[in-house]
């Protein structure tokens, strides 16, 4: 199982947007006005990423995206969700638009260029 220290060493187009799990990244804590500092802790930009790949690759909306990461052992590790709970489609939604089409252009061209 990965550890937090383990994404540190990886370099890309959001690497400087990075921060600890209770960071998320900037725009989520936009999004309200206490969101940075109240509640429970942000999705880390990093497992955002790898949900917006899976989406993108299988060609899934956010519903059979849901469905069959719940459902897939293989889905839950490459999303880094083991065996915690599976974020429901609308909070997908939200977290795929608060991160911005311009971050998944650039992940998008730096995976092509691979």
């Amino acid at each position: 199982m990965r550890t937090a220290g383990a994404a540190d060493d990886r370099s890309g187009p959001v690497a400087e947007r990075r921060g600890s799990h209770r960071d998320g990244f900037p725009s989520q804590g936009q999004r309200h006005a206490h969101s940075s500092t109240l509640g429970s802790a942000e999705t880390p930009a990093e497992i955002v990423l790898w949900w917006s790949l899976l989406k993108q690759v299988r060609n899934w909306s956010f519903d059979p995206l849901e469905r069959e990461v719940t459902l897939n052992v293989a889905y839950r590790e490459f999303v880094r969700v083991g065996l915690n709970k599976v974020p429901d489609a609308k909070t997908l939604a939200g977290l795929a638009q608060a991160f911005g089409g311009e971050v998944m252009e650039q992940l998008h061209h730096h995976l092509v260029s691979r």
